[in-house]
Formats: structure tokens, sequence, C-alpha cells
């Protein structure tokens, strides 16, 4: 079996199918990575020192490249074997091929602790951090992945779990859900009953409900940018917060790598497999009644059981699209904004800059809309159809913005979500000031003309 140091250091690889533009799209991402983990390194290099200082062994260091060994490492185990026992079955994996004792307990605690802070660095699903009690492993706290608070008791989860057999066990989702999180996965969405039959429609939201210009002048809705993808899109109605993931340049870096460098972060949840044997199994069973051409090998709800976390990180960005770059009015309260006032970080990205900065031109324009299958743009999207893992977020919001209702004038004025009540209010407004103005006009005239029958 190979050791550490006989990994090959390159994590993520360029998508064979990629153009020019999106190669040096690409290049920005893999260097934006490199910084990521040199930042995380430059934070937590003592501690990682210690736990895997047994698997070190004579070097004695900790720095990127081998931390990117140690990733390389994981993800081969990690396509290995089946889903369950994540983090014991790893660590023990990684342990038995560097010659150490797999009984040894606290060994193994310390490597199952890099290993959970390692896998929060390369997911980005949640924020990992040193525990802060001995064999347990941490994570910064944060709200629940809930999709809405209308409640008034919400579920307390703990931001630390100790490491003991039943949770070396767990496989990645349920080690997320001990700390309240939520593994990306394809939501059923129940149709919307149409109050002139008795059919369900489809939901479906409004394309301007999610625009950032409405979602801020109408909606008054305050952005909160966040570490951990999985919270993406959550909103709170009570505060009016909506949360978005902080680094869409690592959602391209996802979707812009070859499947194959991305293979590890798809087989994390045996609900996926379970469910990819069962199309596979009916697809074997259609075959035998209709032709093989007729496209089912191209079946999109397939692609989503097939690659969940790539599909989960391609909604991402088109979710940025639609909400930041669809709307041009959107694009320029952005770039107020990126200039200004959102954080550092989130100024600094390129894929954002490139939506909505100076020079865009709209999401249909960008480089990855086509790359992305991104639906075309239109007034209303299909959650089914166009937001398996994301809809029913989107649902909400679109659910919260119907609901408001412009309560001054200036909210009128902005409000651009329905264009023929806007445009009849603008038409009126603007009949309004003409009538107004005429008659004043009048009364001007008709006062020069007493002045001057006056003087005569």
């Amino acid at each position: 079996m190979m050791q550490l140091n006989e990994v090959e250091v390159p994590i993520f690889t360029i998508h064979r199918d990629a153009t020019t533009e999106q190669r040096l799209l690409y290049r920005h991402c893999l260097y934006w990575f490199d910084n990521h983990l040199e930042d995380q390194l430059s934070i937590e290099s003592s501690y990682l020192l210690n736990t895997l200082s047994p698997i070190l062994g004579s070097e004695g260091k900790v720095d990127a490249k081998s931390v990117r060994k140690l990733i390389h490492w994981i993800a081969l185990l990690a396509c290995s074997a089946d889903n369950s026992s994540f983090l014991g079955r790893i660590a023990q994996e990684l342990q038995q091929a560097h010659g150490l004792a797999s009984d040894d307990d606290e060994n193994l605690t310390s490597c199952c602790q890099s290993i959970f802070l390692i896998c929060g660095w390369v997911t980005l699903l949640y924020k990992s951090r040193p525990p802060q009690t001995p064999k347990t492993i941490s994570m910064y706290p944060s709200s629940m992945n809930l999709v809405s608070t209308r409640f008034r008791s919400q579920p307390v989860y703990p931001s630390s779990a100790a490491i003991d057999d039943e949770l070396k066990a767990l496989s990645f989702p349920q080690l997320l859900a001990c700390f309240g999180q939520r593994a990306p996965r394809q939501h059923s969405v129940t149709p919307v009953a149409d109050s002139r039959s008795s059919v369900g429609t489809k939901a479906s939201i409004t394309a301007s409900n999610v625009f950032f210009s409405n979602l801020r002048l109408v909606g008054k809705v305050k952005l909160e940018w966040v570490d951990s993808s999985v919270q993406h899109l959550d909103f709170d109605e009570r505060t009016r917060v909506l949360k978005l993931f902080k680094h869409p340049v690592y959602c391209a870096l996802i979707c812009l790598s070859s499947p194959d460098s991305t293979d590890f972060l798809n087989r994390y949840d045996d609900y996926q497999t379970n469910l990819r044997t069962e199309v596979l199994t009916r697809r074997s069973l259609i075959s035998h009644e209709k032709d093989t051409d007729s496209g089912l090998s191209q079946n999109d709800d397939d692609q989503v059981v097939d690659r969940p976390f790539d599909n989960f990180c391609r909604e991402i960005l088109i979710t940025f699209g639609i909400i930041f770059s669809q709307d041009r009015n959107s694009r320029r309260a952005a770039r107020a904004l990126l200039r200004d006032t959102w954080p550092k970080d989130v100024a600094s990205d390129r894929i954002l800059q490139s939506m909505c900065g100076k020079g865009s031109k709209g999401w249909h324009h960008h480089p990855l809309f086509d790359y992305l299958a991104s639906p075309p743009l239109r007034a209303n999207y299909s959650i089914g159809v166009s937001f398996p893992m994301l809809g029913h977020k989107l649902l909400h919001i679109n659910e919260f913005m119907d609901s408001q209702s412009p309560n001054d004038f200036s909210t009128l004025f902005y409000d651009r979500r329905d264009h023929l009540r806007y445009w009849t209010f603008i038409c009126l407004l603007g009949f309004g000031v003409a009538s107004i103005g005429l008659g004043f006009l009048q009364v001007l005239l008709g006062t020069a003309q007493v002045v001057l029958a006056s003087r005569v």
C-alpha cells in the first residue's frame, strides 16, 4: 500500500472540454484554492503538526504540499470503499499504510481530528476548527441549516462531538447531521395547488423575486456572507437576512474540474448510491422495450444522482448568476456594494467580478453560462427542472417576496417585479405630472393675461 510521500500532489485537474477562456478562469480558481490552503495552514499548522506527527514521520513539518498529499490520500480512500464509517475507516487505513498500530486509540483519535479538519477545508460544507476539548471534533458554531425559521423555538445543535466508536461508524452525511448541517441532496418539492382545478401545478419561482435589486429595495433583505456552502440561500424571514456562500470561485473550481478529480466529493452518501442503482435497474428494464437512442442516457435527473456535489456547486453558480447578473439594475447595485461594502474576500472573488463587475454584459454572456448548461433566461423557473437541490430554498424566498407589497412611494417606484403593473404606474404617474404641469402652466398664462388686461 502506498504511503503519504508516494501520493501525487495534484488534487483537481481541468475538464477536457473547457475553452481557452474557461481555462484562464480555472487557473485563477486553482490559485485561489492554493491560497485558501495556505491561509488555513497559517492558522492551524501547529495543531496539525502535533496530530499528524506519526504519519509525517521524519519530515516533521506541515506545509501545503504535505496537506495536498493527505487530501489526495483521503480522496483515494473515499473512492475505494463503501460510504459508511467515514472517519474511522479512513483513519485506520491511513495508519495501517504507515505501519502504525490500528488499535492505538490515541493516534487514531488524533488522525480523526485532522481528517475532519482538512475535509472542512476541501469541501467547504462546514467551517472546521481544532477541538476545544480532548478527543472531540469541532466546527465553528453557525445557525442551523433550516429552510424556514417561522417557529419560535429552534433546535440547538452542539459545535463539538466526542470521538467514540459510534461517531467513527457514521457516514459523512450522518456526521454533518450531528452538528445540524445537511449534505447536498436532491429535494422533492410539493406541487402548488391550482385554485382553478384539482390538479397540482409544478412549483416555480418568479425570477424578478430573487433579483438582488428587488430583494434589497422591495424586500428590504440584508445579505450575510457565510463560509459554509450548505447555508447558501438560507433565509430568515424575521430578520430578513439572506445567507450567501462567500466563495463562488470554489464552485467554479469544482465545476471546471474533470469528473475523475472530483469523484471523491460525490461519494459521500449511500442514498445516492441506492438511487443510482434504482435508476440503472429501471433503465435496463426499459431498454428492452425502447431503443437505446431514445435519450435516456442523457437524462438530467441521472446526472444529479451521479454527481450530487458537482451539481450542488453548479446550482450555486447559477443562482448567483440569476440573483446578481440577469438583471441590469441588480448588476449596477451589486457593483456599487462590491467596491465599498462587501467583505474583501467577497469583493475580490473573480466569479462575482465577472458577473456584476465593470464590463459585465449579463449572465447569458458569462463564460460559464453554456458550460454549466444553465437554464435559458426567463421570467419564471421551474424548481423541479432547474434547481432540484436548491429549489426549496428559492421557493421560500419567492413566497416571502410575493407577500411583500410596497408601503411607500420610493418602494413603489423601484418595484419592477410585475412589468405590467410597473409601467401602468409609470404611465399614470407621467400623465398625472403632465396634467399638473399643464394645469399650472394654464394658471400662469391666465394670470399673465389678467395682468396685461389690467394694464391696458
